[in-house]
C-alpha cells in the first residue's frame, strides 16, 4: 500500500512539475477590452512590448457606426472600414495601418510581428467620411516567434 502511494505522489509529482514548465514558458500580456471611438484625437490605448513580449495583437469588436450628418447610431458588425496602427511614444513614429482581418479567416485581429521594446499608442481609424465607428478593443502581447 505504500508503494502504490508513493508511485502515485511521485506520478503527481511529475505531472504538477511537467505542467508547471510548460505554463512558465508560455508567455502573454493582455490588455483588458476598453472603448474606443475614432476621429475624436486620442489614442486607444498605451502597450508596453518587451523583448520577450514583442508580437502585438489588437482585437476590436461590438462596433458601431455613427452617421456624422444624422448622429444615428446602428450595429455594424462589418469592421472592414477600421484600420489599426501602433505608434512610438519615444519617437513619434508609427507602423503603416491594418485592416482587422488577417486573411486566414479572423475577422476583428490585427497582429503587429516582432516590434522593437517600448511604449505605444494604439491608434484606430477608420475609411469612410460620413462616418465615425465606436466599439471596444483589446491587446494582447506574446512572443511567437
Amino acid at each position: 500500500m505504500k508503494n502504490k502511494l508513493k508511485s502515485l505522489g511521485l506520478a503527481i509529482g511529475i505531472l504538477v512539475a511537467l505542467f508547471s514548465f510548460q505554463t512558465s514558458s508560455a508567455s502573454a500580456e493582455e490588455y483588458p477590452f476598453t472603448k474606443f471611438q475614432t476621429e475624436d484625437g486620442r489614442y486607444e490605448k498605451t502597450i508596453i512590448t518587451t523583448s520577450t513580449l514583442n508580437d502585438v495583437e489588437v482585437i476590436a469588436d461590438t462596433t458601431y457606426r455613427i452617421n456624422k450628418n444624422s448622429g444615428i447610431k446602428t450595429e455594424y458588425w462589418d469592421i472592414s472600414p477600421l484600420r489599426v496602427r501602433l505608434c512610438s511614444v519615444s519617437t513619434g513614429s508609427c507602423t503603416s495601418s491594418k485592416a482587422f482581418f488577417d486573411g486566414e479567416g479572423s475577422y476583428n485581429n490585427a497582429d503587429f510581428i516582432n516590434m522593437k521594446p517600448g511604449k505605444y499608442y494604439v491608434d484606430i481609424t477608420d475609411t469612410l467620411s460620413n462616418y465615425r465607428f465606436e466599439g471596444i478593443v483589446a491587446v494582447n502581447l506574446y512572443n511567437y516567434y
